[in-house]
């Protein structure tokens, strides 16, 4: 597979991956009798998941917890069950629990031994929410679901459900959000229209709407260009990002021309959009502001919009 070295444009130092990494203490739990385990009760014998994307049915009831296995999800559970899962691509993959009855923790590593495994991502009481991370061809992971501790640890069934990059893919995708704390629109959401991916504000004249502006490669390692709208007679906008060091920049004449660089498969870059309504803009005057990321190679695009009206 083609893997380019990012090169030290503006766009390419503003790439940045984000891996939620949580390393966690080893305790020891008592062992149940062996004929009541769940069969991927034990590390050494982990269920295999096979495939870019799927589902599987599991239980945790009367499983164990090994000695110096982690504490998943920071959490001390108790009765863990194990799955192993090899990624047929690079780039982002997603994991979910969602239990009956019962809460979970979902963590992921890599590492051939319990007691000295290399944390990737996790979290507790996931559902509808998702693990997001980013995974590499050849690279084995390790799946662990166990049940949250209150009083008891949590026993129940559970569904596992994964999805992850398919091989020789190209997929930009761009997520849209009032403000900068607003929920995301868009995520998994691939078109040029802007359905399902845009995001409304009202000002008055001089008034500005903030909006942030998500790119993700959910693909493999590509050439992207990433274009925003310009400003019109009646609406300025401007486009700031955060670099690595925490440093905001103006990149407004980067994105209005286009600019095109390698983007690793798994990493992301935020975009931060003011839109301003300028003396000559009327009542009910609006600007679509179109935010594009699009594949060099197979022309391949995804399109956010922020729709902003004078009032």
């Amino acid at each position: 597979m083609f893997r380019p070295t990012v090169r030290s444009t503006l766009l390419a130092a503003l790439v940045a991956a984000a891996l939620a990494v949580t390393a966690a203490p080893a305790t020891a739990a008592p062992t149940p009798a062996p004929e009541t385990r769940p069969a991927n009760d034990s590390f050494s014998s982990p269920q295999v998941l096979n495939g870019t994307s799927g589902s599987v049915a599991g239980t945790n009831v009367e499983a164990t917890k090994r000695a110096g296995e982690p504490n998943h999800g920071g959490d001390p559970g108790g009765a863990s069950v194990w799955y192993q899962w090899s990624p047929s691509a690079t780039g982002i993959a997603h994991f979910g629990v969602c239990g009956e009855g019962a809460v979970f923790a979902l963590a992921v590593y890599t590492g051939t031994s319990i007691d000295a495994l290399t944390p990737v991502s996790s979290g507790t009481d996931l559902c509808p929410e998702v693990l997001e991370f980013g995974v590499a061809v050849g690279t084995t992971y390790r799946i662990a679901v166990d049940g949250i501790r209150f009083d008891t640890v949590d026993m129940g069934a559970f569904t596992l459900s994964w999805d992850s990059p398919v091989p020789g893919v190209q997929r930009p995708d761009v997520l849209v959000r009032p403000g900068t704390t607003g929920a995301w629109l868009g995520d998994d959401v691939y078109n040029t229209t802007g359905a399902r991916q845009t995001s409304t504000a009202s000002v008055r004249a001089g008034g500005t709407a903030t909006f942030s502006f998500k790119f993700q490669n959910d693909g493999e390692d590509d050439t992207i260009r990433l274009r925003g709208s310009a400003s019109t007679s009646r609406f300025r906008v401007t486009y700031l990002a955060r670099r690595p060091d925490g440093t905001v920049v103006d990149i407004t004449r980067v994105l209005t021309s286009g600019d095109a660089g390698p983007i690793p498969a798994g990493f992301s870059l935020r975009v931060t959009a003011k839109v301003t309504a300028l003396a000559a803009a009327p009542p009910g005057a609006t600007i679509a502001v179109k935010f594009k990321a699009t594949s060099v190679g197979s022309t391949i695009a995804d399109v956010a919009l922020a729709r902003v009206t004078r009032t």
